[in-house]
């Protein structure tokens, strides 16, 4: 799954498959070729994700999710982090957030070296494009798309699907 060159909102439906990067209505009824990502999706479809606890919930080996109260910051303290390991998939439930985007390949500034038990990395970079989701929006962001979440103001109620990756 590559990262869109071109990170534009899609509240609706932008066709028949989902693309990294791009904003989705939860309702969509885009699909994604990754089965994983399909069933992390389904999942939330048939879940009201303001009535799950906040923790992590495993929903099979591949797929768990986690779900979090967060402060929201501005964007110039909103750092890009990647992964290798695993592909995420972002949903604000109760704000807007705001998430800064850039290529990995793009990035060249390491902030903290790349982590393989926590499977993080961190840079110093500042992120190429911005998306705003708002509640009942996701966003997929595979191991190629760093990304710097959770900017805004006041507080966020957010689930986050680790979906690992083959």
């Amino acid at each position: 799954m590559a990262l869109s060159s071109q990170f534009s909102g899609c509240a609706s439906d932008c066709g028949d498959k989902i693309e990294a990067g791009r904003v989705y209505s939860i309702n969509t009824t885009a699909h994604s070729d990754n089965p994983k990502v399909q069933k992390a999706l389904d999942y939330i479809r048939r879940n009201d994700p303001s009535k799950i606890a906040i923790g992590k919930h495993v929903i099979d080996d591949d797929i768990a999710l986690s779900i979090s109260d967060s402060a929201l910051k501005d964007p110039v303290d909103a750092k890009l982090e990647a992964h290798k390991k695993f592909i995420d998939l972002q949903f604000p439930i109760t704000a807007e957030e705001t998430m800064g985007l850039k290529n990995t390949s793009d990035c060249k500034s390491v902030k903290n070296p790349y982590d393989p038990a926590r499977d993080i990395e961190f840079f110093n970079d500042a992120p190429t494009q911005f998306v705003t989701l708002k509640p009942g929006e996701f966003i997929v962001l595979p191991p190629n798309s760093a990304h710097a979440p959770c900017s805004g103001k006041g507080k966020v109620l957010k689930g986050v699907f680790k979906i690992k990756v083959d």
